[in-house]
């Protein structure tokens, strides 16, 4: 199995200093892993994560907010352990590969990457509740049930630890960088276009199996004219780069939350600067600290009953 590209260095030079916002971006990937192993791998650390999850919540007899509490705890601590242990394969180190060096611009990337989100998240929110502002309260809803329990402080500590430490370390750690390294390739563009297809039809709502073949159809025939137009194969010689990494893996962290349309739409965009902000600062750890601060911010506001 050839996983390996021999000729890729992993060991990475010390990151000059750089600028937030001009200037070459600080971020370099340091990986052995290609973007097809890769995300082999990234899937396969998520469903062992989710058998694990099943394992404990099968295991125990409280509550239903008991149970899903310790199974999302459990997925979150075998994601994390998983993670490091595929990222240290081949000949990697976890450390480089998922860049948890400090910011090329040192302490200061962590205030401004912060700013930065919170005036993202207002935004956002203006907007919504201009459009409707009941759109993205169910998404809340489990939350809410989560902190009015007595299991409250392990909900803390799932949203305000395990969730940034095991999300931003498969995707923006592992998976970014084999991705940013690699071409997009044959089985890559065709992943990118059903990708596509699926958020599609998530986004139609679909309430039947009749409403799914419909969008099957038409995925089926505009697939067609992708591969008879040279689309595919033209693609497939693209280098995905760190703003192709950026839109996968943002896409895919917005996926997996099953959210409404708009709570997905939320997640995406502050996956994009998150992503941002790693190629800037070159550093996974700021991204961690705002998807930390952040998450527990919006988790004392629920306790606070002020959302």
């Amino acid at each position: 199995m050839q996983t390996i590209d021999p000729a890729v260095e992993i060991a990475p030079t010390e990151p000059q200093t750089h600028s937030m916002f001009r200037g070459p971006a600080a971020y370099v990937p340091h990986t052995p892993w290609t973007a097809g192993w890769g995300t082999l791998a990234s899937i396969g650390v998520f469903v062992v994560a989710l058998l694990a999850a099943g394992a404990m919540i099968a295991s125990i007899s409280v509550e239903q907010v008991g149970i899903e509490v310790a199974g999302t705890l459990m997925q979150q601590a075998v994601m994390i352990a998983a993670t490091w242990y595929v990222a240290t394969r081949y000949g990697g180190k976890a450390y480089d590969v998922m860049a948890l060096r400090a910011p090329a611009q040192g302490l200061k990337a962590y205030p401004i990457a912060f700013a930065l989100l919170l005036l993202a998240t207002v935004i956002m929110s203006n907007i919504i509740r201009l459009i409707d502002p009941e759109l993205a309260k169910g998404d809340i809803a489990i939350f809410k049930t989560m902190f009015a329990s007595q299991w409250w402080w392990v909900a803390f500590i799932l949203v305000g630890i395990g969730a940034p430490l095991s999300e931003e370390l498969l995707t923006r750690g592992f998976l970014f960088s084999a991705l940013s390294r690699s071409l997009l390739k044959t089985h890559g563009a065709v992943t990118v276009f059903f990708l596509g297809w699926i958020i599609a039809t998530y986004l139609s709502a679909p309430s039947s199996p009749v409403d799914i073949l419909k969008p099957a159809l038409v995925g089926t025939f505009f697939f067609y004219l992708f591969v008879k137009s040279g689309l595919l194969a033209k693609l497939s010689n693209v280098k995905i780069g760190v703003y192709g990494a950026s839109l996968i893996t943002s896409g895919l962290w917005a996926l997996v939350h099953l959210y409404s349309p708009v709570g997905m739409a939320q997640v995406f965009v502050i996956g994009m600067l998150f992503s941002w902000v790693l190629i800037r600062t070159g550093s996974l750890r700021v991204a961690i600290v705002c998807h930390a601060l952040y998450n527990t911010l919006m988790a004392t506001l629920i306790v606070a009953k002020l959302i």
